[in-house]
């Protein structure tokens, strides 16, 4: 009887321990948590002239906060958030070197999760919000579930916007790594 509690235990402690592993990888290095509530960070006011629909499809806006990009469910009353971008501004050629260590660093630190990678710094990819196609992406995604649509993905990016995106929108080339929730990966791959 003894073995079975002490096997019950450890199995007890061993699925909390995923569990509270998973839950912190959620958390910006700001602490906010993905699938949290933005008003338990946010005032109600301060969301809504923050508020900005640049996506295809309206199901997220997104706000700047404190040099983060923060994708919250739109049209919902507990303004859930969906995803944290958070990054820096830095030139594209510059960017391989600081994303190459975070790679380093997600791979000892999530050896099991799914990789994808998109684009090179020789060849990379256009970026889809930039309906001149000329902004360019690299970016490399950890899937964490094994795939976007069955859990939670970190995204680490570098962007080299146009000049007319920079002129017009106020954007610059930079560097960022993005915490995104399952819903919002789903949201992300309708628009693929």
């Amino acid at each position: 009887m003894k073995k079975i509690f002490i096997y019950i235990f450890f199995i007890f402690i061993f699925i909390n321990s995923k569990n509270s592993f998973a839950n912190d990888i959620l958390v910006s290095d700001k602490g906010i948590k993905i699938g949290d509530s933005a008003l338990k960070y946010f005032d109600k006011d301060l969301i809504e002239s923050k508020k900005r629909l640049i996506y295809p499809k309206d199901n997220y806006f997104m706000i700047f906060v404190d040099g983060a990009q923060i994708n919250i469910k739109n049209n919902d009353p507990n303004y859930t958030i969906g995803s944290i971008d958070d990054g820096r501004f830095i030139k594209f050629n510059e960017c391989q070197i600081l994303m190459e260590n975070k790679i380093k660093k997600y791979k000892k630190l999530f050896p099991k999760a799914e990789l994808n990678k998109r684009g090179t710094f020789e060849n990379p990819i256009k970026h889809w919000s930039d309906p001149s196609k000329k902004s360019l992406l690299v970016g490399f995604d950890f899937f964490l579930n094994e795939h976007p649509s069955k859990g939670p993905a970190i995204r680490i990016e570098c962007t080299d916007w146009s000049k007319e995106i920079e002129t017009t929108r106020n954007w610059g080339d930079n560097f960022s790594i993005s915490i995104n929730s399952r819903e919002f990966n789903l949201f992300l791959l309708s628009m693929s």
